[in-house]
C-alpha cells in the first residue's frame, strides 16, 4: 500500500465501509489532528493517490479519546480518556460529538470501582478504559472494557444503551491497581473487531502477567450486534496484539509478540461460517 501523503502518527480505528462498490477506510492521524477518507483499492495501486476526503478534528477531542468513529450523519462517537469533572459535565466512558451544534455529550462512568479513597478525576480513564469497534451499516458502536467483564452496545438508531455483564466474572478492581496495571491485576478485554455478524473480544479473563508471559491462551468472545452473547472460542496465545476476522471463510489473523522472535503473523480457523 502506498499513500502520497505524509503521515506523522498514523491509527486505524477499523472503521471500514462500502459506497458505491468502493471499499473505504478511515485513518486518523493523531499528531496533526485529522481523519482521511482512503479508498483500499486506489491505495494499492496508485500511487498519486493521496485520499478522497479530509477532516480536521475538534479542539476538544484533540487527544482525549481512546477510539473515533464517524457516524452516518459524520457526528462523532468513540470512547473518552480525557479526566472526568463533574462540575463542567465533562468525562464519561463513551462520548458523542455533534459538529453542527459542537456539543459534547458523555455516558456515565459505570459500574462502581472498588476503591478505600476517592479517585481523583485523572484517575477515572484508566479504570474503566475500554477498545471500542463500531458496524457502520448498523450504526452500533461495542465497547470491550479492560477491567469489567462487561461490554456495552450503543444504538445511534434507537437511541438506546446496552450492557452485558457477567456476574459470574464480576470483580470490581481496586484502587491502585489501574495506573500502572499491577501482574495481579484481574484484566479482561484488551482487543476487539467490527465483522458485519459479530463483535469480536479478545478476553484474557485472569490476571495481566498471563498476557505479559503469554501462558495460559486466550478467549475469542462472539456477540451479535443486539447484545446477545453468542459464543466463546478458545485460543493458545495470549499475546495477541490486534485481529481481523474473515467472516465469510471462518477466518481469523492476529499480530502476535513474543520477546525471542518479536512479531509475526498468526491464523486461526474459527469456524464460524
Amino acid at each position: 500500500m502506498h499513500l502520497s501523503v505524509e503521515l506523522s502518527n498514523p491509527i486505524y480505528f477499523n472503521q471500514f465501509y462500502y459506497r458505491k462498490g468502493r471499499l473505504f477506510y478511515n485513518l486518523i492521524d493523531l499528531k496533526k489532528n485529522y481523519i482521511l477518507n482512503i479508498d483500499l483499492g486506489k491505495s494499492m495501486l496508485d500511487s498519486n493517490y493521496q485520499f478522497d476526503s479530509k477532516r480536521f478534528l475538534p479542539y476538544n477531542l484533540v487527544l482525549k479519546f481512546n477510539s473515533l468513529f464517524i457516524t452516518n450523519d459524520s457526528s462523532y462517537i468513540g470512547t473518552y480518556r480525557g479526566n472526568r469533572d463533574v462540575k463542567k459535565n465533562i468525562g464519561g466512558k463513551l462520548f458523542l460529538y455533534n459538529i453542527l451544534t459542537n456539543e459534547l455529550n458523555f455516558s456515565s462512568y459505570y459500574p462502581e470501582v472498588s476503591h478505600e479513597r476517592l479517585m481523583q478525576k485523572n484517575e477515572y480513564p484508566n479504570y474503566y478504559y475500554n477498545y471500542s469497534c463500531f458496524n457502520e451499516n448498523k450504526q452500533i458502536l461495542a465497547s470491550f472494557n479492560k477491567l469489567f467483564h462487561q461490554v456495552d452496545f450503543v444504538d445511534l438508531r434507537n437511541k438506546k444503551q446496552l450492557s452485558v455483564i457477567n456476574n459470574e466474572k464480576y470483580f470490581p478492581p481496586n484502587i491502585d491497581s489501574a495506573f500502572p496495571i499491577k501482574l495481579s491485576t484481574q484484566e479482561f478485554y484488551y482487543s476487539v473487531f467490527a465483522g458485519e455478524k459479530y463483535a469480536y473480544g479478545l478476553c484474557l479473563n485472569g490476571p495481566h502477567k498471563r498476557f505479559i508471559e503469554d501462558s495460559g491462551g486466550t478467549e475469542l468472545h462472539l456477540y451479535e450486534w443486539d447484545g446477545t452473547f453468542k459464543k466463546i472460542i478458545k485460543l493458545d496465545k495470549s499475546r495477541l496484539i490486534s485481529f481481523f476476522v474473515i467472516e465469510k471463510s471462518g477466518l481469523l489473523f492476529a499480530t502476535h509478540y513474543s520477546e525471542k522472535f518479536g512479531y509475526s503473523i498468526i491464523k486461526y480457523n474459527i469456524g464460524i461460517n
